[in-house]
């Protein structure tokens, strides 16, 4: 008797006899009939059911294989897409330090670990590299565009840049009055998370990645990089300001008191002095006036100032001993406040007369003629200044990112005789578009080009045509010709 369920709930392995003895069978049994036609017709309808079941099997058998191939099949698959993921995050995770280089690189302060490019020789006294082309500049707000670093890569490519301080801003609140030591009048509130995170985001933007690996710097501090604005020797943030600078910057020979530093570059009779100075730690306070937009005077005539210090006694002894180095063909000096400018009503030298005469006097006794030029940053403009005499000259550039407009401060002056502020020790107009000095030294003319140029584009971008770019990047607004 037949199975009367057609699809029994078996897997095909199950009934395959039983399937062949059936089919067998009843062909058997057909085959033996006679002429019985009722009997064949049964015997007709009951095999045609037993190879519906056998189909049906066969069918079931076919899909159970290759739902067995399908598992395999994706099983092999998913192995092979895991391996391939696998190998990938190995590979970035391997590679990321050069992809992303301060993504996951840190100082010991927490801060990116940039690629400088080495300075030349052991970064005291080189006797090989020949400088000819040497840039300068300050006043960079890590929070605005950073073009100045494209164009100074790609187009100007210095063998130097000079960093004159205001690096970052990252002005630091005013201390807490409860952190007040009333037996030393200073605050023990010296850290300053602004700061740190000014650091970081200027470290961690792509210009500056890509250019510091093209050029060596050099740098010094100005007070937003210090700290504090218009900060001096009460700073309560300049031990932390000096160490962030270190940190990122990556040095390790630091003064006790303050940031400055003397380099010596090239062969005899080609030898470039850089003397970074700092005129904030050990600085005493200036005197103010109490306005806004002329908030510090010098002492008048008769009037008794009880401190004037800019420098420090032990800043002082070693410039004395910078300037006496033999063989200096080329002295560069970097103040980040102005040492010259007579006009000046904001931070300047001439607030402290007695500091500046006595930076003069060190001019006057080591110095040769035009062999010294003093370089300076800080004010939001740029501009060429000379001392009475003419005998040492000085050239402002200021600023990288945010250089002051005609008509800024609720001015409604348009021209540079209605906006500069006068001064008979400047040199021309002020420069008022973002900008950066440089210094192309000519060895065998003995000559040397001062110029101020554009950190950027005025076309507000950059685009090609066919052969060429359509730029004004690096541009010369002002140039000055020394010889030495």
């Amino acid at each position: 008797m037949l199975n009367d369920d057609p699809y029994p709930l078996t897997s095909p392995d199950d009934n395959s006899n039983e399937n062949e003895s059936y089919a067998t069978g009843s062909l058997r049994r057909y085959s033996s009939v006679g002429n019985n036609d009722d009997e064949a017709d049964g015997l007709a309808r009951e095999d045609a059911t037993l190879n519906v079941n056998v189909n049906h099997h066969n069918n079931t058998q076919n899909r159970y294989q290759y739902r067995c191939c399908t598992v395999k099949y994706m099983a092999c698959l998913n192995v092979i897409l895991l391996s391939i993921i696998v190998a990938m995050m190995a590979f970035f995770f391997a590679t990321e330090s050069r992809i992303f280089p301060n993504k996951a690189l840190t100082t010991d302060m927490g801060l990116p670990l940039l690629q400088w490019r080495a300075l030349p020789g052991n970064g005291q006294e080189d006797d090989t590299t020949i400088l000819t082309k040497i840039a300068f500049g300050s006043c960079s707000d890590q929070e605005m565009p950073q073009p100045y670093w494209d164009t100074l890569a790609t187009i100007y490519k210095p063998d130097l840049l000079l960093l004159m301080g205001d690096n970052v801003y990252g002005d630091c609140p005013d201390p807490d009055e409860s952190t007040l030591d009333p037996t030393t009048g200073l605050y023990t509130q010296t850290t300053c998370p602004h700061l740190q995170q000014a650091y970081q985001q200027f470290g961690l933007h792509p210009s500056v990645q890509g250019a510091v690996q093209q050029f060596p710097i050099l740098a010094t501090l100005d007070d937003h990089d210090y700290g504090h604005g218009d900060c001096h020797a009460n700073n309560p943030y300049k031990e932390h300001a000096k160490q962030l600078f270190a940190s990122f910057f990556q040095i390790s020979d630091l003064p006790r008191d303050g940031v400055y530093r003397s380099f010596v570059f090239g062969p005899l009779s080609q030898r470039v002095q850089i003397i970074l100075l700092d005129t904030r730690y050990n600085r005493s306070p200036f005197l103010e006036t109490g306005i806004h937009d002329a908030p510090y005077r010098p002492p008048l005539e008769n009037e008794t100032v009880a401190i004037q210090n800019m420098l420090g006694e032990q800043q002082w002894t070693w410039l004395e001993e910078q300037f006496q180095l033999p063989d200096i063909d080329l002295r560069l000096v970097i103040s980040s406040i102005q040492v010259i400018s007579d006009g000046v009503v904001f931070e300047g030298w001439r607030h402290l007369p007695r500091e500046r005469q006595r930076l003069y006097q060190l001019f006057q006794k080591y110095s040769k003629t035009n062999n010294t030029l003093l370089l300076s940053g800080d004010r939001h403009v740029g501009g060429f200044y000379e001392t009475e005499t003419g005998d040492l000259s000085e050239v402002t550039a200021s600023s990288f990112t945010h250089t002051i407009p005609y008509g800024s401060f609720g001015s409604n002056c348009t021209n540079a005789m209605e906006c500069d502020e006068v001064d008979p020790r400047r040199i021309g107009d002020w420069v008022r578009v973002n900008h950066f000095g440089t210094i192309d030294i000519n060895w065998k003319q003995r000559t040397y080009t001062v110029s101020l140029r554009r950190a950027e584009t005025s076309y507000g971008y950059e685009y090609h045509s066919h052969s060429h770019i359509k730029t004004d990047s690096g541009q010369i607004e002002q140039s000055h010709d020394y010889q030495f």
